[in-house]
């Protein structure tokens, strides 16, 4: 008996000792110290969260937290992976579209940063509570902004020069259409040199652009303030900007519906569109434009097109509907996901919403009667924003 007890002694020591040594069994301070409520190596995670303390004694304890993004308990297997969470609503890949929220009015945009992701709109109330242009959503958890602002909302959100911005139309001390937050709140003052209402924003990390709803695009770099380009666009809203081989392009509600910057002056990409639209982005190295026109680069498309460079096609068929309008797009996977009022893209039956893989389109399973406005993916899932009367409703689906 005393034998076995002095092994019992021995194998819960060495035990102990693996939470704060190497394998050498040194104790090593590039290590966590898997039981101190410590970050001993200064990599942001802290005892069971940190894996080097995978199959630490203490750590198999735990049970997994599905939805923390941490291993709670050690197992190497992180939220959904982990067989702890067989059982979480939210790991359920048939689970289809669940309402996550509502607010009083429409989502114009979502952008992530690290583990959250901003939602912004034309809102001021979620769930019939104060919550002002903004939320912050964490996990599962709103972090709602209640600071009263003057204005119509927030459009749309860069991260530039480690700092979140936003376009839109504000009227507090002459910020005239951009704002930036300073991680508790928005400063309405803006920077300077802005004094019009903007609806979009675009940074390729050296140069930031904002387009107005003037026709007036302006850009600014880390050290300077924002100048407007010599030529406008006419008196019509500027909805998208980027860049694409290494020229600008933007988008909007203006003549031909979408340009390029020639060095001196703004002009129609492959002919341009005979309507509005509403988005641009890159997806396997074409540049995309999605709106509600019927006509681009002289030929018949509607709502959705692709450039290569030297003329505009089709995405395997055209936009129906009775709006004909894609509003928001974004890439996720090698996959291009779009959203807006239609009923069919492609020969395929859908509501608002669809994925193309390059080569064919597909349904994402969801049955909204409302336009969404726009479209997010944060921690693996897929979020879309509906607009109607008399609520504004945010989706959630797991990809």
């Amino acid at each position: 008996m005393k034998i076995f007890s002095n092994v019992v002694l021995f194998c819960l020591a060495s035990l102990l000792m693996f939470n704060a040594c190497g394998n050498n069994g040194m104790l090593d301070q590039d290590r966590e110290i898997c039981n101190n409520n410590i970050d001993d190596d200064g990599d942001g995670l802290i005892d069971c969260g940190d894996e080097d303390c995978v199959g630490a004694f203490n750590c198999l304890t735990a049970s997994e937290i599905c939805d923390n993004k941490i291993d709670d308990n050690g197992d190497g297997l992180v939220d959904c992976d982990d067989e702890d969470c067989a059982n979480f609503q939210d790991c359920d890949p048939n689970l289809g579209w669940i309402e996550i929220s509502n607010f009083d009015g429409s989502i114009e945009d979502f952008m992530v940063i690290e583990d959250q992701m901003f939602v912004v709109g034309e809102f001021t109330e979620r769930e019939n509570s104060i919550c002002i242009w903004s939320t912050i959503l964490t996990n599962n958890s709103f972090d709602d902004n209640t600071n009263s602002l003057g204005g119509s909302g927030i459009r749309e959100l860069t991260f530039f020069d480690d700092q979140v911005y936003g376009v839109g139309s504000f009227f507090s001390n002459g910020s005239g259409g951009v704002v930036i937050w300073n991680g508790t709140s928005w400063d309405v003052t803006g920077p300077s040199g802005v004094n019009k209402r903007h609806s979009s924003i675009y940074t390729d990390e050296t140069t930031l652009y904002i387009g107005s709803e003037q026709g007036i695009v302006s850009s600014k770099t880390k050290n300077s303030d924002f100048e407007q380009f010599p030529a406008s666009l006419g008196e019509n809203i500027v909805y998208s900007i980027l860049e694409h081989n290494g020229t600008l392009v933007v988008a909007g509600a203006f003549v031909d519906a979408v340009a390029y910057w020639d060095g001196g002056s703004w002009q129609a990409l492959g002919g341009g569109a005979n309507n509005t639209i509403y988005k641009l982005i890159e997806f396997q190295g074409q540049l995309i434009a999605a709106g509600n026109f019927r006509e681009i680069g002289g030929k018949d498309i509607f709502g959705i097109a692709a450039w290569d460079g030297t003329s505009w096609s089709s995405l395997d068929g055209s936009v129906i509907g009775i709006y004909d309008s894609i509003r928001d797009m974004l890439v996720y996977e090698d996959e291009l996901y779009v959203a807006g009022n239609f009923d069919v893209i492609g020969d395929v039956d859908v509501k608002h919403l669809a994925k193309w893989n390059g080569s064919e389109w597909s349904s994402l399973g969801n049955d909204f009667d409302d336009l969404i406005t726009c479209i997010g993916v944060y921690n693996d899932r897929l979020y879309a924003a509906t607009s109607g009367f008399p609520a504004t409703y945010l989706y959630r689906l797991n990809l």
